[in-house]
């Protein structure tokens, strides 16, 4: 991605799946949700939100991944997993 990252970049692939660098870690992750966020102090760009949704693999921790779309291109994101869902 030449781009800077935005929600309006992200959210027309909600639904989609996007793959991850670390393969053997996490396959695909799935978006489910793309909103925007009220930011705490001066940002120099709009904040944002990004959850997906995939199969648990007990190596996904939180760190940089390399995430690929065709609409993106890669770009590095840092990830925190929420829990499993159920």
């Amino acid at each position: 991605m030449t781009a800077t990252p935005s929600v309006e970049k992200f959210a027309p692939l909600v639904g989609q799946a996007l793959a991850v660098g670390d393969a053997e870690a996490v396959p695909s992750l799935t978006l489910t949700s793309a909103s925007p966020i009220a930011s705490a102090g001066a940002a120099d760009r709009p904040a944002f939100s990004l959850l997906f949704c995939g199969a648990w693999h007990s190596e996904f921790r939180k760190s940089t991944y390399t995430l690929a779309h065709a609409a993106l291109g890669s770009l590095a994101v840092f990830l925190v997993p929420l829990g499993r869902d159920g």
